[in-house]
């Protein structure tokens, strides 16, 4: 059964920051529909992002919460795109990191 889903943000920008230093940002998925929102999967674009999220369902009107890590394996600008796979309308949706690393 599908639900409908809304996200706070579709983007988080680190900024400038020192190659060892562990960037954390968060991003929330609120359930807008009627029935439970099951995050079956995140896909990260490279292995220096990490998600995190609760496993279990969120019922209409409670949000999950999605926190990425981010650690970089090189200096320079990066684009990281986060595909997330739910049962809402749309899925997957996708959110994105960036920043400059020095």
């Amino acid at each position: 059964m599908q639900t409908e889903v809304g996200l706070d943000k579709a983007e988080i920008d680190f900024g400038t920051f020192p190659m060892n230093e562990v960037k954390e940002g968060k991003f929330l998925l609120t359930n807008t529909g009627k029935n439970l929102l099951v995050v079956y999967d995140v896909i990260t674009s490279c292995g220096c992002t990490k998600a995190e999220y609760n496993k279990n369902p969120a019922r209409p009107g409670e949000a999950l919460e999605l926190t990425v890590r981010y650690e970089a394996d090189e200096s320079g600008h990066f684009n990281k795109v986060l595909t997330i796979y739910s049962n809402a309308v749309g899925s997957p949706h996708k959110v994105r990191v960036r920043g400059q690393v020095e």
